[in-house]
């Protein structure tokens, strides 16, 4: 189990040190930065821990907790301070190991269940073959215009209120009886618009993944809050390419507040598929109206790149800082 220790370690001293200077990045410039590189900033706290335990692994930089001087070690109040400070993080891992175990055991599990039960439902419902209300001709329309292979579509019974994609190598486009009725045809092309963006960004797979980190670190407490920028985020991006293929950014603000009434309470089916439909995805009402204010603007800014990598360039030397400290 010692050898979980590091990785355990730079969660527990990542996270708190690297979310504060995210949100100081995001508060301080978001326009500068852009949807983009914001994205990409929020991705970092979650990545960071295993890409530094990952590199201390494969360069065995991993030292035991004892000071010393001299080129094997850091002399003066810089090594004392790196002692204790390993110390006490080894400390500290011996107690968060338990709780990452179990959070291992639940995620693991839980991201099984979401691939399981896409292929249930392929089985149960089958892949929609009639063009029921134009969805097939509308995907397959969308799908030409983004430049990627139409994915296979499912219309289910279940109570979901919701449409997204699930799969993890083969995107599968599952929506909702419920949600299709209630839409007009405008806004139903837009929902499929925004679904379709999702496809063309891969974001089936990316959501999967990084569910499974943030129920990974979900003892550090802070993996919820990284998770939902991030998610909020993805989901302004998917907006703006849904714009780009064609659709009414009028019609997908309506659309979204139907999905917000629809969307039904905490169930069996939501918690199973929540590596792919995350309970966070349409968020609190303030949430919501950031989202339908964002999709609104007549301009989203690219942002500029030079801010993003100076942000980014700033969590990532305090990756270094980790790797001194705590190796």
């Amino acid at each position: 189990m010692s050898k979980l220790h590091p990785l355990l370690i730079y969660a527990a001293f990542g996270l708190p040190i690297t979310v504060p200077v995210v949100l100081f990045w995001h508060r301080l410039s978001d326009k500068k930065l852009g949807r983009v590189w914001l994205e990409r900033l929020w991705l970092t706290p979650l990545l960071l821990p295993f890409v530094i335990y990952g590199i201390s692994m494969f360069f065995q930089l991993n030292r035991s907790c004892v000071l010393v001087a001299g080129p094997e070690g850091i002399a003066g109040w810089p090594g004392r301070l790196q002692s204790w400070l390993c110390q006490a993080g080894t400390a500290l891992a011996v107690i968060l190991t338990p709780l990452f175990l179990v959070a291992l055991v639940v995620g693991v599990v839980k991201a099984g269940a979401a691939l399981i039960l896409t292929r249930r439902l392929i089985n149960r419902y089958g892949y929609l073959q009639e063009d029921y209300r134009g969805i097939l001709s509308k995907v397959n329309y969308l799908a030409n215009t983004a430049g990627i292979k139409p994915p296979a579509v499912i219309l289910t019974d279940l109570p979901l209120g919701q449409a997204f994609i699930s799969g993890f190598w083969q995107p599968v486009l599952i929506l909702s009886r419920p949600l299709v009725v209630e839409l007009d045809e405008e806004e139903l092309t837009a929902v499929l618009a925004h679904e379709i963006a999702h496809c063309q960004r891969g974001d089936n797979r990316r959501t999967w993944l990084l569910v499974l980190l943030r129920d990974l670190l979900l003892f550090t407490g802070l993996s919820p809050l990284v998770f939902r920028h991030w998610e909020q985020l993805k989901e302004q991006l998917a907006d703006g390419k849904a714009g780009n293929l064609g659709a009414n950014p009028l019609a997908l603000a309506q659309a979204l507040l139907k999905t917000r009434r629809l969307n039904t309470p905490l169930s069996g089916w939501r918690l199973a598929l929540d590596n792919f439909l995350p309970l966070a995805r349409l968020g609190g009402k303030g949430k919501l109206q950031q989202r339908i204010e964002a999709l609104l603007e007549e301009e989203q800014l690219p942002g500029h790149a030079g801010w993003g990598l100076l942000a980014l360039g700033t969590i990532w030397m305090m990756a270094g800082g980790l790797l001194i400290f705590f190796c």
